[in-house]
């Protein structure tokens, strides 16, 4: 976009929803944008980072426990997924499912990348960076625990099937 946005590419971490409030700044609209939208647009026109809130993003199979007893045929899947991006840091942790008692296991195995470091999150650095390990998995447990509020989902140590 000649004159408006300089050329050259950005190292801004964008998600899906951002597009919608960028979208907004870009034609100067109200924000009407869902909550979890940023307006990236300022970065993306001066080719800076704009700061980012902390963001969650789960893979919460509500019927997991369901679909494996309706056909025992198929492939199981067994693993809760969870992650946090806050700054340079991605948490990632898994829980295995007890497909016979229908919950998740409460130990979850944690994997920690230094994303400006190791973009292709390749080194888990979990044991060595033990501080920040135990601030992201207190604000990984806050999201959690807000995105149950939200979506009325048990906990992660409750029944899965319904």
């Amino acid at each position: 976009w000649t004159g408006v946005i300089k050329p050259g590419a950005t190292d801004q971490r964008m998600r899906v929803e951002d597009i919608f409030a960028t979208l907004e700044g870009v034609a100067k609209l109200e924000r009407r944008a869902p909550a979890p939208s940023q307006n990236l647009w300022s970065g993306l026109l001066e080719g800076e980072i704009v700061a980012r809130e902390p963001f969650y993003i789960a893979n919460v199979p509500e019927h997991l426990a369901e679909l494996n007893q309706a056909c025992p045929s198929c492939i199981r899947v067994s693993k809760r997924r969870t992650a946090l991006i806050a700054d340079e840091w991605k948490l990632v942790t898994v829980q295995q499912l007890n497909v016979e008692r229908s919950r998740y296991s409460r130990a979850r195995s944690a994997f920690l990348y230094h994303l400006s470091v190791d973009p292709y999150e390749e080194k888990n650095v979990a044991e060595s960076e033990t501080d920040i390990l135990r601030k992201m998995s207190e604000q990984l447990r806050v999201a959690e625990a807000a995105q149950r509020k939200r979506d009325q989902l048990p906990p992660s140590s409750e029944p899965v099937a319904r």
